[in-house]
């Protein structure tokens, strides 16, 4: 990790002491100017970025530091720049970005997207490929984001290529009764599923 940036952190040198545990320590500068020691793990998972000026900061401006919203924010900039992170190949090992706007400012974060509209929306950018930023993402349920996502099934019917949500609407059967009748009835081509019997 020495020599390596994690959020504001630059990664000094590895402290010889341990804690009870064992647990290993880095000497830090953070890029406000202030050197501090912090355990490994904390700076690795994202739970730790910066000396503790940026929390302070985010708090005094906002008091939203414990919301969904700011979870969200984030959750959104670890996907993208935490390398240790479950899914970062996914997202910032895809090339996907936060916007300048967004990287630091959760206020204009928060301007741009507002509430979450309930607790079955999560952000969504509209398209898969692009970066996280106001003209690209949107606060969408569950059923929208599984329609939107790359690995999701795509079926020829009736010469339209559509999602299995929507081929399950139109069959009258459950998603996962469409997927029987799929993998039964038809072929997958190009990324396609097409109807063989």
């Amino acid at each position: 990790m020495v020599g390596k940036t994690y959020g504001k952190l630059l990664i000094l040198e590895e402290v010889k002491e341990r804690d009870s545990y064992g647990s290993v320590f880095y000497k830090c500068k953070c890029t406000c100017g202030k050197e501090k020691i912090i355990r490994g793990s904390y700076i690795r998972s994202g739970h730790t970025s910066s000396c503790g000026c940026l929390g302070i900061k985010t708090k005094v401006k906002h008091n939203m530091t414990k919301t969904v919203e700011h979870n969200t924010w984030v959750r959104m900039k670890q996907r993208c720049y935490n390398k240790n992170i479950l899914r970062y190949e996914n997202y910032g090992g895809r090339g996907i970005k936060v916007c300048d706007r967004w990287l630091n400012s959760f206020e204009n974060f928060f301007e741009d997207m507002g509430y979450r509209p309930s607790k079955h929306h999560s952000i969504e950018r509209i398209d898969n490929s692009g970066n996280y930023e106001p003209t690209n993402c949107v606060w969408t349920d569950k059923k929208t984001q599984a329609r939107n996502r790359r690995n999701s099934v795509k079926i020829l019917h009736e010469n339209k290529i559509i999602d299995i949500f929507s081929f399950s609407e139109i069959i009258n059967l459950s998603v996962s009764g469409a997927r029987s009748l799929i993998w039964r009835n038809y072929k997958l081509t190009d990324g396609v599923y097409i109807k063989y019997r």
